[in-house]
């Protein structure tokens, strides 16, 4: 798995090594995707911090009082406003997240470059094939232990 900081600091490093790997990835919307959540997140949290401000306000006032119950209407507007950027904050952040974990790592620069998909496809192929043909030696070898 890639650090993010990678993802933020050097994409083009980033890009050229997926590459490598004959892999189809789109860092460029991940990187939005990162910015949005981020954003999100902060826009989250800031209306959290207004929301605890008032609340600090609202327990220095009288009880009953009119500066109170303004301070009452005031903080169920933050809470509905605080509950939906919370919304849209985890939103962004499980799409980041998604997205994210389909991004490959990184290979060694030892590891040679990748062949791509039908050479891959024709790896598996020839794979397939021998470990039938040992299945097939191993099931007439145990039945002739049985016999």
């Amino acid at each position: 798995m890639i650090e993010i900081s990678h993802l933020r600091n050097d994409l083009k490093s980033l890009e050229a090594a997926i590459s490598r790997k004959k892999f189809e990835c789109n860092l460029e919307r991940l990187v939005e995707l990162d910015k949005k959540r981020r954003e999100a997140i902060s826009e989250a949290e800031h209306a959290r911090a207004g929301q605890k401000a008032t609340n600090h306000e609202m327990s220095q006032l009288p009880k009953g009082s009119p500066e109170f119950l303004a301070k009452v209407a005031e903080m169920k507007e933050l809470a509905l406003k605080v509950k939906e950027l919370e919304s849209v904050a985890k939103k962004a952040d499980d799409e980041f997240k998604d997205k994210f974990m389909s991004v490959p790592n990184i290979p060694h620069e030892s590891v040679p470059d990748g062949r791509g998909r039908r050479i891959t496809k024709q790896l598996q192929h020839g794979a397939k094939r021998m470990l039938d043909s040992l299945m097939r030696c191993l099931t007439t070898t145990f039945l002739g232990l049985i016999s």
